[in-house]
């Protein structure tokens, strides 16, 4: 049996935890939207992002983690660690035990608890009394732990933006005893444009100029906007493809084997056979899972295949050069997060944050430990750097 002090310690702790979240705060917001450059708020006019980070706190860019795409990137930002850690270790990857592919796209395929191998921020919180709400985040649908947000809404891409802000004033707008503490908000707009027009394109600068509009909008409409603490993120950039840089697997590998690339679990000779018959193609070079640059930090989960293609900027793989043509993208991420054209956006402000600041390129992981410190909320472990809280949390 446990000491008597150590059961009456553990008991006041969740006490607290509790009182403390019920007490009067500032709300977060965490706003995500997908695929917007860090440099596109220069490119366009943005007049309402700019007026937001000049009231706030503005990094140089935001760094995702590689593989630098959607899920990935949006679960290193609510966990802190990095996707070799929490295990959504792509958009689309294979699980070696049960063989059950993780595909972004499909709702049922992600929705076990078995993938998300980290607890996110929304769960965390509720443990000690939070209540969380969500209007989309990448596994905020799922079980995870045994607990979803208090408040959550099944993926609708076609949801207009409009409504999405409108759903996020309703919970700002309950009775105290339920409001939410933490909320997330998602757009999709600028990423969508960019995979199909490519980032440089008129499509894509349409839809920075709306998603400008949404931030003004959703600013305007909050209710006791200095009274909350709003953090606008993305996950990643875009980069444009170029077509004389198209790596044709059949040029080197027949169907069987550019299948097999898929897979984790490739024989250590098979791994050799493969490598050597792809020495030398343009654009990419394959490595071992574990033989990736330290620097990347991935390669040590399972779920990653035995083989890693590191992509050059603007190059895509596809089975023959003549299925250019007819291939549906114009833009693309996914590629070294090094690379600038990866990179993406933070600001934030609210009574929590630094007024007129502004600070470096971050990681993306230290997004957990920001949202933890301005909600009051004790993290978990994590990978991020405590430096990064200090530079953007103070008067």
């Amino acid at each position: 049996m446990r000491p008597l002090c150590e059961r009456v310690a553990n008991v006041l702790f969740v006490f607290l935890c509790f009182v403390h979240a019920s007490a009067e705060q500032p709300p977060v917001l965490l706003v995500s939207f997908d695929g917007f450059r860090a440099d596109y708020l220069d490119a366009v006019a943005t007049p309402n992002f700019i007026k937001f980070g000049r009231q706030g706190v503005r990094a140089k860019a935001l760094v995702p983690p590689f593989p630098s795409d959607t899920f990935p990137s949006h679960y290193s930002m609510v966990t802190g660690h990095h996707p070799d850690e929490h295990g959504i270790v792509a958009n689309v990857f294979r699980d070696p035990q049960s063989g059950d592919w993780f595909n972004f796209q499909d709702a049922t395929s992600i929705s076990s608890p078995k993938w998300w191998q980290i607890e996110p921020i929304w769960v965390t919180a509720r443990r000690q009394g939070f209540r969380t709400a969500t209007c989309f985040w990448p596994g905020s649908g799922v079980e995870i732990a045994g607990l979803r947000p208090n408040y959550w809404l099944p993926y609708d891409s076609n949801l207009p933006t409009d409504a999405r802000i409108e759903q996020v004033i309703a919970w700002l707008q309950l009775p105290e005893s339920q409001r939410p503490h933490f909320l997330t908000l998602y757009f999709s707009l600028v990423d969508k444009a960019g995979h199909e027009f490519g980032p440089a394109s008129p499509q894509v600068r349409e839809q920075i100029h709306l998603a400008d509009q949404a931030v003004g909008s959703l600013m305007a409409r909050l209710p006791n906007v200095d009274r909350i603490n709003v953090i606008i993120v993305s996950d990643h950039g875009m980069a444009q493809l170029m077509p004389q840089k198209i790596i044709a697997l059949s040029e080197r590998l027949t169907e069987s084997e550019a299948e097999s690339l898929s897979k984790s679990d490739l024989a250590e000779d098979e791994q050799d056979r493969l490598l050597e018959k792809l020495q030398g193609l343009p654009h990419v070079r394959f490595y071992k899972r574990r033989e990736l640059p330290r620097r990347l930090r991935y390669g040590a989960n399972a779920r990653i295949p035995s083989l890693v293609p590191i992509l050059e900027e603007g190059a895509t793989i596809l089975w023959k050069k003549e299925d250019w043509d007819r291939f549906p993208m114009r833009g693309n991420h996914g590629y070294d997060n090094k690379h600038k054209s990866m990179h993406g956006i933070f600001l934030a402000r609210g009574p929590s944050f630094r007024a007129k600041g502004t600070v470096g390129e971050i990681s993306n992981i230290n997004v957990y430990n920001v949202v933890s410190k301005v909600l009051g909320m004790q993290p978990l472990p994590n990978k991020g750097d405590p430096s990064v809280v200090n530079r953007i949390v103070g008067p």
